[in-house]
């Protein structure tokens, strides 16, 4: 008897059907399509660093994505099989002859394993590889690939001389016939899925509900420009880096959105700025795809060596967000919590832990991985050397003032109280350097400094600097 064929699309980072160029490929064959996604092997294991690449928070948002997109695609009579990376097995597939394999194309290591030992399971079909992450496609802007500039400013103004976005893709009705059913792990890791309170649903329907509130609803993508640097209100950035970093939506769907606002609402400074952030992720991915593994060297991709510390006592003060420094324990304190970190609250923590702490940049660059619902290896990997003075365009002797960081960006001091309990009745001006508290002010706002509060962690003249 003859077995079926079947085309299979591979998800990784692209977990939905809309503008999924990999499933439109596949659709476009006419041959009955199977969806699937492997769970890393290696997600269970901590980093050189103690950490887990995969924290609570990034498990919880990876299910109710996968779920989603497993409904969605059923809609379409389209299976999905998610398999542990190292249960995936050739017999597995026995049952049918696949004739053709679609995946997007990824710069992270991992991820390129984990294609070539799905490939090999499949027995080596055809494979089609699309860039289905970035805005800009290098089928219209080649040098993308082949010459891309060592900085975004330039990147940036050559793309900007003509702007050509492809158009998203809608995705085609789609009924195949059914196929035998395959037996694989969904039950057993959605069961370790686990549940965690947060803030940011996943999935490709959550996804597209929050994009039209925010432009369209609330319309506070007109002011995002002013707000994003806020870290407080849920509503001061887009949030939409969690859905970029699994691929909810494409960037180019949300440009599309984009640009319907500037022609129905307004065009202003905040509309360019998304399109500004769109294209600096751009610009890490296609930077990664150039230096391969060096985006996870010490010394970076500009080969600077630099006198790194493990400070068991600096590391514990991260972990326990305990610095001594409100700015940087507010922001630690809700990234443990929460998965979240605003950009602002990034850049004063990675600085802190590389310029004045002088750990090893890829231990915070971990942390963030663990933690961070948005994770999304080219973006982390590529900032953490940037802020570190070590990756593309550095700027090696930048350091903040966390506490002027503070004063510009909380002014009231209300984000430090919300995250450190023990400040709240600490008046403004006191709130953001509490140190300088006297025992009478210390007895009279109940915040003993070195017992409520720890003392700051170290003393570092550069931290008077302008920034």
């Amino acid at each position: 008897m003859n077995k079926p064929q079947v085309s299979v699309v591979f998800f990784q980072h692209d977990l939905r059907i809309d503008d999924q160029l990999s499933l439109a490929k596949a659709i476009k064959q006419g041959l009955p399509v199977i969806g699937v996604y492997l769970y890393p092997a290696n997600d269970g294991k901590p980093t050189t660093w103690g950490l887990h690449p995969r924290g609570p928070f990034r498990q919880q948002f990876l299910w109710e994505s996968l779920q989603d997109l497993k409904k969605n695609l059923l809609r379409l009579n389209i299976p999905m099989y998610v398999w542990m990376e190292d249960h995936l097995q050739p017999e597995i597939f026995s049952s049918f002859e696949v004739v053709q394999l679609f995946a997007a194309v990824e710069p992270g290591e991992e991820e390129k394993l984990r294609l070539q030992h799905l490939v090999k399971t499949l027995g080596n079909p055809p494979l089609t590889m699309v860039h289905d992450k970035p805005l800009c496609s290098p089928l219209t802007y080649p040098w993308l690939l082949t010459n891309l500039p060592q900085r975004f400013t330039d990147a940036r103004i050559e793309i900007e001389k003509n702007i050509r976005i492809d158009e998203p893709l809608s995705v085609s009705k789609h009924q195949q016939a059914s196929l035998p059913i395959l037996e694989d792990d969904w039950q057993r890791l959605q069961a370790r899925s686990g549940s965690v309170n947060k803030r940011i649903l996943g999935g490709e329907t959550e996804a597209k509900k929050h994009l039209h509130q925010y432009f369209f609803v609330n319309q506070h993508v007109l002011t995002y420009r002013e707000t994003r640097n806020n870290m407080l209100a849920f509503q001061d950035s887009s949030k939409l880096s969690p859905a970029l970093s699994l691929g909810l939506l494409s960037a180019r769907y949300i440009y599309a959105q984009l640009m319907k606002v500037e022609t129905t609402l307004k065009k202003n400074q905040s509309t360019y700025w998304l399109w500004f952030e769109l294209l600096w992720r751009d610009f890490f991915y296609f930077l990664h795809l150039q230096v391969g593994r060096v985006m996870f060297f010490e010394s970076g991709i500009q080969n600077l060596k630099q006198p790194w510390n493990n400070n068991p006592t600096y590391v514990n003060a991260i972990l326990n967000a305990s610095t001594g420094y409100p700015l940087v324990d507010a922001n630690l304190k809700e990234l443990y919590q929460t998965g979240w970190m605003s950009n602002r609250g990034r850049q004063n923590v990675a600085n802190f832990i590389s310029k004045i702490l002088r750990l090893d940049w890829r231990f915070g660059a971990a942390l963030f991985e663990h933690y961070l619902i948005d994770y999304d290896v080219s973006s982390n990997y590529g900032n953490w050397q940037y802020l570190s003075g070590i990756g593309s365009d550095p700027r090696e002797d930048r350091i903040f003032n966390v506490t002027l960081q503070a004063k510009k960006y909380d002014p009231t001091g209300e984000y430090l109280a919300t995250w450190l309990p023990k400040l709240q009745h600490i008046p403004t001006p006191l709130r953001f350097q509490p140190w300088t508290m006297n025992g009478l002010q210390m007895g009279m706002y109940q915040c003993e400094i070195g017992k409520d509060y720890p003392q700051p962690i170290v003393m570092d003249p550069r931290v008077q600097l302008k920034y």
